[in-house]
């Protein structure tokens, strides 16, 4: 397993395996975009869970039809975020996931600074 140092910014930091590249290439480019910049905006929410990878969902909505996803990570405290795998769900695995509050949330509009952002899963 070959990890990268993909991001960092401020205190935010996280490693990408080659496995998860591969896949975000292997995908239309619209598609990829979107999940990279879901992952981008999601880091700093991520929850920590020493010693175990967890997986959380995500929607690719400027598709028709929109495009489901799980992204495995491992985030341990005084550690970098590292993005394991990702794969395609179908739309009832995603609310499977969304009933747990295991989702990320959109990242909205690109014209929305990452330092104005706030958890919306909390309230």
């Amino acid at each position: 397993m070959a990890l990268q140092l993909r991001f960092l910014e401020g205190e935010v930091e996280y490693e990408v395996d080659d496995w998860f590249i591969s896949q975000l290439r292997n995908m239309p480019a619209d598609i990829g975009i979107d999940i990279a910049k879901q992952i981008d905006w999601n880091a700093d929410f991520l929850p920590m869970q020493s010693g175990w990878s967890q997986i959380f969902a995500g929607v690719v909505t400027k598709t028709n039809p929109p495009v489901y996803f799980t992204v495995e990570f491992v985030r341990q405290p005084e550690e970098n975020t590292i993005y394991l795998d990702l794969e395609f769900i179908d739309s009832d695995e995603y609310l499977d996931y969304y009933n747990l509050n295991k989702t990320l949330q959109s990242n909205g509009n690109s014209n929305t600074h990452k330092e104005d952002k706030t958890d919306h899963r909390t309230t």
